[in-house]
């Protein structure tokens, strides 16, 4: 009778070990589970946004970001896409609008928003559950495109001006800082995810465990 105690006693504490364990390997598949999610999350963000601040009415001239030079348009006989061609193209998009000037503005506001988005975007990515080295190289592709971008709009502007249209130095200047105080943030929000990876690979590799050498059977 003795022994039948002992092993009910002993079936029912396997049990209870056992429903114990399989409860902490469920937390962690569903705490693995969301934080795959949560990346996904924050990285389609983090695209989208980039996306936004690089898309263009004109073709990417050669001069840009690296990702600018690879993806210039040929055009003609083969030479690469110039800056003046891309405010010409740009230009002629606006068709025969009574005051293109307002269209340049209010195009360069809608990048100035993505630019912000973006920016928003990196700080969340670098507190979140695990950023990427490939996260940088998305933000540091779409500070290249804002550079020029912010050309594009200036020099269009600046074309304006000769033709006639009201432009003056002071509205240049001011969309000029609009952008430059953009790039900054979006900039500072690329040097933040960086140092959020760096943190985290530290912690990474500071958690594993050292391996050791066997020598068991060597001599």
């Amino acid at each position: 009778m003795k022994f039948g105690r002992r092993f009910i006693r002993a079936t029912v504490g396997v049990g209870v070990l056992l429903a114990f364990t399989g409860g902490c390997s469920t937390v962690v598949f569903q705490e693995q589970s969301q934080t795959v999610r949560s990346q996904a999350v924050e990285r389609d963000a983090l695209i989208r946004a980039a996306a936004e601040v690089s898309a263009t009415k004109w073709p990417k001239p050669e001069g840009g970001s690296f990702g600018n030079m690879l993806a210039s348009v040929v055009v003609g006989s083969g030479d690469r896409v110039t800056e003046s061609d891309a405010v010409d193209q740009y230009l002629q998009s606006l068709g025969s609008s009574p005051d293109r000037r307002l269209v340049v503005l209010a195009d360069a506001e809608r990048h100035l928003a993505a630019a912000t988005a973006l920016a928003q975007a990196a700080e969340a990515a670098a507190d979140g559950v695990r950023p990427a080295m490939s996260d940088i190289s998305i933000v540091e592709g779409a500070i290249g495109d804002l550079r020029s971008v912010r050309d594009i709009y200036i020099a269009s502007l600046k074309r304006l001006s000769k033709e006639g249209e009201s432009v003056d130095s002071g509205m240049i200047g001011t969309l000029r800082s609009a952008f430059n105080d953009s790039i900054e943030r979006v900039g500072r929000s690329a040097d933040r995810l960086a140092d959020a990876v760096a943190h985290d690979r530290t912690e990474t590799l500071a958690d594993r465990p050292l391996r050791r050498a066997n020598f068991a059977g060597s001599l």
